[in-house]
């Protein structure tokens, strides 16, 4: 298992910041083993990339009016469209706060390690991230992960005098 992990953080470490590592090796699982029957299909890596760079782009041109922005994704598969979202963010990573939700258990904790590897491996933590697991359209999201970056008290008073609207993907 240890193994396993210095392999992975490798990979995570020969990449760019925030590049999905993790959706080929689940989609090659779940195609040899034939799926654990949730009909999960996920985004490829450079679909998933391009995306994000189209965001940013909207972004760019239509700029966010709140400083502590929120990225929300219901059915976050092993994160691939977070980490594409957050592999082009323009803005100051650490004020940002990132919410994603998946069905299955296995995917949150992916999107989970992608996060928090990334965040530490690369150096670039978030404000916030929050992984739950559940049904997204009945809302019984239960909490499964959760990092919270020690913030300034500055940021702090700025987040309590205006609560940032969430972003869908």
């Amino acid at each position: 298992m240890l193994e396993a992990a210095d392999v992975y953080l490798a990979a995570v470490k020969e990449q760019p910041p925030f590049t999905d590592v993790l959706t080929l090796v689940h989609a090659e699982a779940l195609g040899r083993f034939g799926g654990n029957g949730l009909g999960q299909h996920f985004t490829p890596w450079d679909l998933a990339d391009l995306k994000g760079e189209l965001v940013a782009d909207h972004y760019r041109r239509h700029p966010l009016a709140t400083a502590s922005p929120s990225l929300y994704e219901p059915t976050s598969g092993a994160g691939g469209l977070v980490l594409g979202q957050l592999r082009h963010w323009k803005g100051d990573l650490g004020s940002l706060r990132v919410v994603a939700n998946d069905l299955d258990p296995l995917c949150s904790a992916m999107t989970a390690l992608q996060l928090l590897a990334n965040q530490f491996v690369h150096n670039k933590p978030l404000r916030e991230c929050a992984i739950t697991v559940g049904n997204a359209l009945v809302s019984d999201e239960k909490l499964a992960f959760a990092s919270v970056r020690k913030a300034t008290r500055d940021c702090d008073q700025q987040r309590n005098a205006e609560e940032a609207p969430m972003h869908a993907f």
